[in-house]
């Protein structure tokens, strides 16, 4: 008997890829830890120049978080959006922290040895 999965991962295209080549029946979310981080990275290295910033305030052009998003992250929005994975058995957990600390734990213990 086939399961469906459910697999929590980064915004790393890569595994994203490998993960729906190998496994195409399951499910890809990604960790709410990781997409606001990556968000906040990016706000944080827009640079918006006096003279945009002006037709930004007017209306007259789109923000680059906005564009950013919506190339970035509006087509993803079922692996990120809480809304879309009510669904899913998530058992409440939204991040890879869990997973992330066992490994930092284990790698601890490997170090040591």
């Amino acid at each position: 008997m086939v399961q469906d999965i459910t697999v929590m991962l980064d915004k790393d295209e890569s595994e994203i890829a490998a993960i729906k080549q190998q496994m195409p029946r399951a499910t890809i979310l990604l960790c709410t830890f990781h997409v606001i981080k990556n968000f906040k990275t990016k706000i944080n290295e827009l640079v918006i120049p006096a003279d945009q910033k002006t037709e930004l305030s007017s209306g007259q052009s789109t923000p680059p978080i906005y564009e950013y998003f919506f190339n970035n992250w509006l087509e993803d929005k079922g692996m990120w959006a809480h809304h879309k994975r009510r669904h899913l058995l998530t058992l409440s957990n939204n991040t890879n922290n869990r997973i992330e600390s066992e490994n930092a734990k284990l790698k601890r213990i490997m170090d040591t040895t």
